[in-house]
This record gives C-alpha cells, sequence and structure tokens, in this order.
C-alpha cells in the first residue's frame, strides 16, 4: 500500500533532501502510525528507492536521514538515521532498487498525517593516502528515479 511518492533525485557530492507527502489518515484507519506499527503489527513500513543510476563512479556512499531536524549535524547513531546506500553491490540494467524498513521511525510520537524529509548525505569512502595528504577530491554522480513509502507486510521470521 502506497503512502506517498516523490519524483526523482540527483545526488552530488553535497546533502541532498526531497520530501515525500503522506496520505496516511486513510491508510491508519483513524490510528496514529505508532498505533499501526505498534508492537505484535503484521505491517512494515518501507521505504523504497528505485531506478539507481550510478552516472559516475562515487567516492562517496550516502547516508539516509528521515526528518533529520535544521542544523543538526548528520550521525549514523541518531534516531533519524535509515541506512546507507552504497555501491558495492552489482547494478542492474537500467537501474537497481534499494528497500529500508523505517517501522522504527513510524512508532515515534508525531510521525504520519504530513510529510517526511529524506536527507542523503555524502560520506567519503577515500580518504588520504599518506599522512598529512589532502583527501581525493569528492566525486558523486548518482540518480535515483523515484522514492516512495510503502505500507508492507512482515515477513516471517
Amino acid at each position: 500500500m502506497n503512502l506517498g511518492t516523490a519524483a526523482g533525485i540527483k545526488l552530488g557530492t553535497a546533502p541532498t533532501t526531497r520530501s515525500i507527502a503522506l496520505a496516511s489518515k486513510s491508510v491508519f484507519h483513524g490510528q496514529s502510525a505508532a498505533a499501526y506499527f505498534g508492537q505484535g503489527s503484521a505491517q512494515r513500513l518501507v521505504l523504497e528507492l528505485d531506478g539507481i543510476i550510478v552516472e559516475r563512479d562515487p567516492s562517496v556512499a550516502y547516508d539516509i536521514y528521515i526528518d533529520l531536524p535544521k542544523g543538526a549535524s548528520p550521525d549514523p547513531k541518531a534516531a533519524s538515521y535509515v541506512g546507507s546506500l552504497d555501491f558495492y553491490t552489482p547494478r542492474l540494467k537500467g537501474g537497481a532498487s534499494a528497500r529500508y524498513d523505517i517501522t522504527p521511525l513510524a512508532r515515534r510520537a508525531g510521525f504520519g498525517d504530513r510529510e517526511l524529509a529524506i536527507t542523503f548525505v555524502p560520506v567519503d569512502l577515500a580518504g588520504p593516502t599518506q599522512p598529512g595528504a589532502a583527501a581525493p577530491q569528492r566525486t558523486g554522480e548518482v540518480t535515483i528515479r523515484s522514492l516512495a513509502v510503502r505500507v508492507v507486510a512482515s515477513q516471517p521470521q
């Protein structure tokens, strides 16, 4: 069940944000997201990235955050951290897809009847090759055709 989608995004060497408006009132049947996705729920909330195309081999991966507070420093230990998008896995012709379980974020108070800001923060993969040397120039040209937030059934363990 689709909660919201956004058009494509181009990622480079600076943080980039795309918002997704959520149509959650009809999906949650009057419940809060926290109640709908509560412990024992058979439903999961996922962020799907579709049509990932690497146009130029990046020297970065991208840490993904949902609703990263303004002025906050990105931190993978923060509650808004979703995961990392890297390019170590083979890509299929026409683009690859990635899926992230964001159910724990949906259980936070205030999640739901609004939009989500998805922020991609580049993380350098290559550092200086010698002590005191400058880091290599950051590169990254990645296109994601679409972003979606969907409710899916839990997979049995």
